[in-house]
């Protein structure tokens, strides 16, 4: 039995404004999704400024409010983001003191910086007779007397982001950097005859600093007429209101003529329901996985050797022994962001000619590795091996030798936790294959052990 309203009209005019209330949210929730899952992948993040030196050369008051500098800096720049590059259009350097600038700004080249790249410049900053307030050249004396003086080295320009192949517009970039210097010798009358650089200082980029850059206004004496100087993108909003607009119409229509259809069939398909739903499920489930995925990022551990020596590796063809010493140095690498490793076991083993050279060294510590961080295990093999049962092992130890180097391959076993936040994933076990080259130990001309790195596999 169906429930008659009474009004048709507004019960239909009810259920329309409810579903386009519906589709208006809808399309608001893929949008902040899209917004949400764009910023996951590219994690934008400003460049880092630090400034490694400042050499001054000179800095004294020629008269009691003109002030001469002259120095050299050095400031390194890092881009920490993994898809995005920056072009540095004009970026002007110059040098401040209690907020007011006394040296000339000087142009650093237009550069660009690529993902995780660092770029170092040493400009000479200069600045002759320049006019300061009364208060500056007082606290310029007040410093030289204390022996302590902090300069601010400031970067003023513009420029953009490059992801893939699109390039963002033009945007504000402002930098400052402290410089802390201690006076040596000075005499108190504003000749400053030494100045020290402390230590090397972070650079502050505000957040409100990078801005998009607004355009400049044109003089109403050379504009063109309002009409032809108007860009299509003042006229983008209402285009975009119109197309919203025009297509929940359409939609509505078509929701409409699928509720007729409804309503004109007796019974409903379960089949199709439930298949709806289905899917429904698999989509969440896998955009919440993508989602997870996109915040975390993880990443295998990776291990490298960095040094490997044999003090003693000599076989005797009489009984088939091999007396070895084989030592390593191996580095553990935890390249995720926000997940930590917790390794609770780690087993080693020596194999030279397909034959292992004792059992395996199960010495190694446990230990938790923090995120970003590389912990160096050493590990240490030592005994007589009387497994070389093969008969090309001879042949192979007399020809290597000869040549100067021994091949062998080192193995790892490892019991491995994850740590997301405060929860503790299990079940990892990884297989850490290490094919060395070492040099023997009779090679006194052959070069250093090159660092190898390690094949991961769980």
């Amino acid at each position: 039995m169906t429930k008659d309203c009474g009004n048709h009209g507004e019960c239909e005019r009810r259920k329309r404004v409810k579903q386009a209330c519906a589709f208006f949210l809808l399309l608001i929730i893929v949008i902040l999704l899209i917004v949400l899952i764009v910023w996951l992948t590219l994690r934008p993040t400003k460049p880092k400024f630090y400034l490694q030196d400042a050499t001054v050369i000179s800095i004294n008051l020629t008269t009691p409010t003109l002030l001469t500098t002259s120095l050299q800096v050095t400031i390194s720049s890092r881009n920490p983001n993994d898809r995005i590059g920056v072009y540095y259009d004009r970026l002007d350097i110059y040098a401040a003191y209690k907020n007011q600038q006394i040296t000339v700004p000087n142009a650093i080249p237009p550069i660009y910086q690529g993902h995780n790249d660092v770029v170092v410049w040493s400009p000479y900053l200069s600045g002759i007779d320049v006019p300061v307030a009364p208060y500056v050249a007082n606290s310029l004396l007040q410093d030289c007397s204390a022996n302590f003086l902090l300069i601010h080295v400031k970067l003023d320009g513009r420029v953009r982001w490059k992801v893939g192949s699109w390039i963002s517009g033009k945007y504000h970039l402002f930098v400052s950097c402290p410089a802390f210097l201690s006076v040596q010798g000075g005499r108190g009358d504003g000749v400053v005859p030494s100045l020290k650089f402390q230590q090397m200082s972070a650079c502050t980029v505000d957040n409100k600093s990078i801005k998009r850059e607004r355009p400049k206004q044109r003089s109403w004496t050379n504009s063109k007429p309002l009409v032809q100087r108007r860009s299509c993108k003042r006229f983008l909003p209402p285009s975009l209101f119109f197309f919203f607009f025009f297509f929940s119409i359409s939609w509505l229509k078509k929701e409409r003529k699928k509720e007729r259809k409804k309503m004109a069939s007796s019974s409903g398909d379960c089949c199709c329901n439930l298949c709806c739903k289905l899917v429904k499920f698999i989509f969440s489930v896998g955009l919440s996985i993508f989602i997870f995925w996109l915040i975390f990022r993880p990443h295998e551990i990776r291990a490298n050797v960095d040094t490997a020596s044999l003090p003693q590796f000599a076989f005797s063809n009489a009984t088939g022994a091999l007396d070895y010493v084989l030592l390593l140095d191996i580095s553990f690498r935890n390249p995720n962001r926000r997940i930590g490793v917790y390794y609770d076991r780690l087993e080693a083993t020596a194999y030279y000619a397909d034959a292992s050279l004792g059992g395996p060294n199960d010495t190694l510590p446990a230990f938790f590795q923090h995120t970003k961080t590389t912990t160096v295990v050493h590990v240490a093999f030592q005994g007589k091996s009387t497994s070389l049962t093969s008969s090309s092992a001879p042949e192979a130890y007399a020809k290597e030798r000869t040549d100067g180097y021994f091949n062998l391959d080192v193995k790892l076993n490892g019991k491995l936790r994850y740590k997301v936040w405060f929860v503790k994933v299990h079940g990892f076990r990884p297989k850490i294959d290490c094919v060395l080259r070492i040099p023997a130990p009779t090679n006194r001309s052959s070069p250093q052990f090159e660092g190898t790195k390690c094949h991961v596999n769980y």
